[in-house]
């Protein structure tokens, strides 16, 4: 393909005489006007078969030119489905789906992906039903509706061949449900988009609240479960995801009080807090995460009966975030002294070419260590600071 719709064919063969054309290049378009466009990224595949006893087709000695080749043609192995919280009745929520290879690991697609939504249980609404994940990346996004309460909703997705992995296998099909009441978690007035955090530091540049919501039994809009001005008491705790096992002193303050952090598989550690929520049902709260890793919040609040209403419970989680390390910190040593001098008068020196100890560890603001920290690949660089002049 040459673009301005020009897209040439032509089949050579070699028997032993060298390569003569069987079909001799022609311009596709011009043979066929209607042509739908040659697709970015496209794929050609060849079969050798063998027939009967006496009848053998091979193929060798084969090679395939392109003007663009892509390196290494691949397909998803599996999607996974995520979503933070509980759904409620009275608005969409918002469902993530990503490509996996068969490691568990995200795939970036070479190609953009066409996907089929569908549920079970049925739910009122898929916005849209068709999805795409563009080239050049791993997810897409998109809705789910449904008015009345709906519990175990499994949501399925194909491209046709590769599709989500049904059984909840690895974390990564789990099932949804929708509520009449809910607690949501904002930034800056975007529910579930907690920002990469950093650790040891409060709640970085987001403005952030919970909201308690419910399904007004009338209009089917949603409105404040509760409101102030007098606090009230909310039950908070947070989970890690990864790495899945929080560490003892991964602790988090949320609002002045400590909460002690859990892994998946077990039980949260909930502890109650009082926040005051306004009269739109928002109550804003900061947090500072000494550790490092991915968690998600978690908050749930017991209403007591009301004539007419009776009573309820509001539940609801944030969306995964990552906190990251305040910096890396390096040290050197030589059989246990730090290697700091910056003049050759200075009480340590080095020799050349004797080995030390070199250290890099991750910390928080207060320059302790974030234990959960995984690092990926490393990049060190050395700069030489003296002499200041060659020689």
């Amino acid at each position: 393909t040459e673009g301005n719709r020009q897209a040439y064919v032509t089949v050579e063969r070699d028997i032993g005489d060298g390569y003569v054309a069987i079909i001799p290049r022609f311009d596709i378009y011009e043979v066929n006007p209607t042509q739908a466009d040659v697709p970015e990224n496209w794929v050609v595949s060849f079969t050798g078969s063998t027939g009967g006893s006496t009848n053998i087709h091979e193929i060798g000695d084969m090679q395939i030119c392109a003007a663009q080749p892509i390196s290494q043609y691949s397909k998803p192995d599996h999607y996974e489905i995520t979503h933070s919280s509980e759904g409620i009745t009275c608005e969409g929520s918002e469902i993530t789906v990503t490509a996996h290879d068969a490691a568990h690991n995200e795939f970036i697609t070479p190609s953009k992906i066409d996907l089929s939504v569908s549920t079970s249980p049925a739910v009122d609404a898929i916005v849209p039903t068709q999805i795409t994940i563009p080239a050049g990346s791993s997810s897409t996004r998109f809705y789910i509706q449904q008015s009345s309460a709906l519990s175990n909703i499994d949501i399925d997705v194909t491209d046709g061949l590769a599709t989500d992995v049904d059984g909840d296998t690895a974390g990564e099909d789990p099932r949804f449900s929708f509520a009449d009441t809910a607690l949501r978690f904002y930034a800056n007035g975007v529910a579930n988009d907690i920002s990469k955090q950093v650790s040891g530091l409060s709640s970085a540049g987001q403005n952030l609240s919970i909201k308690d919501i419910k399904t007004d039994d009338e209009t089917g809009a949603c409105v404040p479960a509760i409101k102030g001005p007098a606090a009230t008491n909310v039950e908070l705790a947070y989970t890690c995801n990864k790495p899945a096992n929080c560490s003892s002193t991964g602790l988090m303050n949320f609002n002045g009080i400590t909460l002690v952090g859990d892994a998946q598989a077990d039980g949260l550690r909930y502890r109650t807090i009082p926040m005051v929520f306004d009269s739109n049902g928002e109550a804003d709260f900061d947090f500072n995460f000494v550790d490092a890793g991915q968690v998600t919040l978690h908050a749930k609040k017991s209403v007591a009966a009301n004539e007419p209403d009776p009573a309820f419970t509001l539940l609801g989680a944030s969306n995964p975030f990552w906190v990251r390390p305040f910096e890396l910190k390096l040290s050197a040593q030589s059989s246990g002294t730090d290697i700091n001098g910056a003049t050759a008068n200075a009480p340590k020196v080095q020799k050349a070419g004797e080995p030390f100890d070199f250290t890099v560890s991750a910390v928080n603001a207060s320059g302790l260590v974030t234990p959960n920290y995984r690092p990926g690949q490393l990049q060190l660089q050395l700069v030489r600071t003296g002499p200041t002049t060659a020689g």
